[in-house]
């Protein structure tokens, strides 16, 4: 059965990434595409429907929020790579895996056949493993961020308002709720985000809810709630 050969697509300034990954293209069965160019890689990535994209630029992170507008590249698995000491917080919410430098070609190399041998079910969604729908939470300094995968219901933010208060009650009171990737959010009641934002207020912190462009959105954002509108739908 013919399989088409998997892509990697690169964006770096010097070739260092590059020179790594041409020794192993047998090992990978994969193509390179690579461009400096950082405005250019949503545009090839559309183009190219790559199976990974991998960033080695110095300041990663605008190019990160560049992907993750577009709802066909979201699901693309990124790879970031950060010099020792490169502040992690934000990128690390945006990347599947960070390299910190100096390079160890073993372990990227495996990272990489890793992702490569997972299966889609069709490119414009996500990967079969990913597709749960739960709320997966990560800690990343001092903040919690949560994510949700597929349809959301009243019961899923009642879920996490209760996990958001048992945090609150140990001095934790930092949050970012990403909803990009959750269908049908319009059908839950503003009401119940206006409870955690007020919950979250009560002990002084902060609520940063990222979530695809919508009425529903406009409003969170005009009742006060800090509203990060990353996806465009078509």
């Amino acid at each position: 059965m013919f399989r088409p050969q998997k892509k990697l697509l690169l964006c770096e300034k010097e070739k260092q990434l590059e020179l790594i990954l041409s020794s192993h293209l047998e090992k990978l069965d994969a193509k390179i595409i690579s461009s400096s160019n950082e405005q250019a890689i949503p545009v090839i990535a559309k183009e190219h429907k790559p199976d990974i994209i991998l960033i080695n630029i110095d300041n990663p992170l605008h190019l990160g929020h560049l992907l993750k507008i577009h709802p066909s590249l979201y699901y693309i698995p990124l790879f970031v790579f950060l010099e020792p000491g490169t502040e992690e917080n934000e990128i690390q919410f945006l990347s599947n895996e960070i390299i910190h430098k100096p390079i160890n070609e073993i372990k990227l190399i495996e990272k990489i056949k890793y992702y490569l041998s997972l299966e889609k079910s069709d490119p414009s969604q996500p990967l079969l493993s990913q597709t749960k729908e739960k709320w997966i939470e990560k800690k990343i300094k001092d903040s919690y961020i949560f994510e949700y995968v597929g349809n959301i219901k009243l019961d899923n933010i009642e879920t996490l308002r209760s996990r958001i208060q048992d945090l609150l009650a140990i001095g934790r009171n930092d949050f970012v709720v990403n909803l990009i990737n959750s269908q049908h959010i319009e059908n839950v009641s503003a009401s119940i985000f206006h409870n955690i934002r007020e919950d979250i207020k009560t002990a002084s912190g902060h609520l940063k809810i990222l979530m695809q462009m919508s009425s529903f959105a406009e409003e969170l954002s005009r009742s006060g709630i800090d509203i990060d509108e990353y996806v465009k739908k078509d």
